[in-house]
């Protein structure tokens, strides 16, 4: 029941601080709830502080030259405001290290650094970034997972509607802001999953791509807008890198997101959005730094609440079978639906 009610602040921590501290607001709608004990608090709070030093170590030479854009990197940014956690985190500064320089060398944050992208959100109040990042949420998972959008007129007529100024470049270098986000959510997420203790996916070069159908939904949407939407080309080759995409379309552009897809190529026949191949691999060496941190955590025995909070909790869903409706959105949390998600074979 607690689970239930963390969800609706975030499912990396934050949430369960957020929601002891509103049992009152969620009593109407989950009776029986009540504030958990002080010491799993304090175990939350310290694997809510573990996550945010990752988030801060990889953001903090952006937080002096750029606060906004630090601050719009954040993945907690799109949940309710987030304070600073007050628990010690269970990792050491320097066992950050490794991980947050991979970060700030790939090729994406380094193309941001300079980007005219700072030009743009010297311009835009927090919540304008806050509002153009949902945009493209929505129209990323709009689609389904295995199609790509005929056009993306709408996103582009979305955004300029809100932006008036805004030039093709800067959509594009917006999206890198976006794509980054992504990254660093997905960085965070691995994290999270060592700290309570869930099986982490292991990446090999024979593996296709394989990570939670709540990112990957998200992912590869990414890489299909900025592939053929942003850029607007009838043909494009793209090749990944390190976590999402290395896309080439033309020689101005150059697009690279941080973490786990080694190669994609899609080609595109014709009109914009008949793909004929998509291919994908995974590969384990570049996340070598954040497998430091999960098995950093790992070894630690990290105490078992969160994993007896999360397993009741998966237990009661497994419990319920409802028959769930094609055009339903899916449970995994993706926001596709049903039919074009986990149902999408059956």
């Amino acid at each position: 029941m607690f689970h239930e009610a963390a969800k609706h602040g975030n499912n990396q921590f934050y949430g369960y601080l957020y929601a002891n501290e509103h049992t009152d607001d969620y009593k109407t709608v989950l009776q029986g709830i009540t504030p958990l004990p002080d010491k799993d608090i304090q175990i939350f709070a310290r694997a809510h502080a573990t996550i945010y030093a990752l988030i801060k170590e990889c953001v903090k030479e952006l937080e002096i030259s750029n606060p906004k854009i630090a601050k719009a990197l954040d993945p907690y940014s799109k949940y309710r405001p987030i304070t600073a956690p007050a628990g010690v985190p269970f990792l050491a500064e320097k066992e950050y290290e490794k991980a947050a320089e991979a970060f700030r060398e790939s090729k994406l944050y380094k193309k941001l650094i300079n980007s005219s992208i700072n030009a743009l959100v010297e311009e835009l109040k927090p919540d304008d970034i806050h509002t153009m990042f949902m945009v493209f949420e929505k129209e990323i998972v709009a689609c389904p997972l295995d199609v790509v959008p005929e056009s993306i007129k709408p996103l582009e007529k979305c955004l300029v509607k809100k932006f008036e100024k805004i030039e093709e470049i800067l959509l594009a270098e917006t999206l890198m802001i976006f794509a980054l986000q992504k990254s660093l959510e997905n960085d965070c997420s691995l994290l999270y999953t060592a700290l309570i203790g869930d099986d982490l996916h292991v990446f090999n070069n024979d593996n296709i791509f394989n990570i939670d159908k709540n990112y990957s939904n998200s992912l590869r949407k990414i890489i299909q807008l900025s592939a053929i939407g942003i850029f607007l080309t009838g043909k494009s080759n793209t090749v990944g890198d390190i976590m999402l995409v290395d896309c080439d379309p033309s020689p101005e552009y150059h697009m690279h997101e941080f973490g786990v897809i080694q190669s994609y190529s899609a080609s595109f026949n014709g009109e914009i959005g008949n793909t004929s191949k998509v291919t994908m691999m995974v590969v384990d060496d570049l996340l070598n730094p954040y497998h430091l941190l999960t098995n950093r955590i790992i070894d630690m025995a990290f105490p078992p609440l969160v994993r007896e909070e999360l397993k009741d909790s998966k237990d009661k869903n497994i419990s319920v079978k409802k028959k769930i409706s094609r055009n339903e959105k899916c449970p995994c949390g993706s926001g596709l639906k049903y039919k074009f998600c986990c149902g999408k074979n059956k």
